[in-house]
């Protein structure tokens, strides 16, 4: 039986083709070059990194992260990305206030400590009791793979 699932950041939680875009914009080359790159040096073992060391040789990769940033252009999430947390000062209060939706999931202390604080549902674009709540919001697109947990089974893959 399974008991908890972890999840990955990279390309599970977020899209890494968005980080990748936003790198080769501010290396300025195409898009579809570095994206290419990356997967050249991921088959050969390499780190994901070590493509943009291939276009620019000398680059110290942390300086230049830290110097997008600086220049507003490091990485960011925008209004088409759902931001769920539980705690509103920390997740639900700060994400709506930089204009992503939200949804305050009621889980664990202080989801259902929240819950009902009239702020939280004011703010909150949505109110979710458990992260299978997530396919059946409106405008949301149907998550793959996602399996309820009143169904047994389901696809491994």
């Amino acid at each position: 039986m399974i008991r908890t699932v972890v999840l990955d950041v990279g390309e599970t939680l977020t899209r890494d083709d968005r980080h990748r875009a936003g790198w080769a914009d501010w290396l300025g080359v195409p898009r579809h070059t570095l994206s290419g790159l990356v997967g050249a040096v991921v088959v050969d073992g390499r780190d994901n990194a070590d493509a943009i060391r291939l276009l620019r040789p000398d680059i110290d990769v942390a300086a230049e992260y830290a110097a997008r940033e600086a220049a507003g252009r490091g990485e960011r999430l925008d209004e088409t990305d759902l931001y769920v947390g539980d705690h509103p000062a920390n997740d639900v209060f700060p994400a709506a206030a930089v204009g992503l939706l939200t949804a305050h999931l009621r889980r664990g202390p202080w989801g259902h400590w929240w819950a009902d604080d009239e702020t939280v549902r004011q703010v909150a674009d949505y109110s979710i009791d458990s992260l299978f709540d997530l396919p059946d919001l409106p405008g949301l697109p149907g998550l793959p793979g996602l399996v309820n947990p009143g169904r047994r089974g389901g696809s491994h893959g």
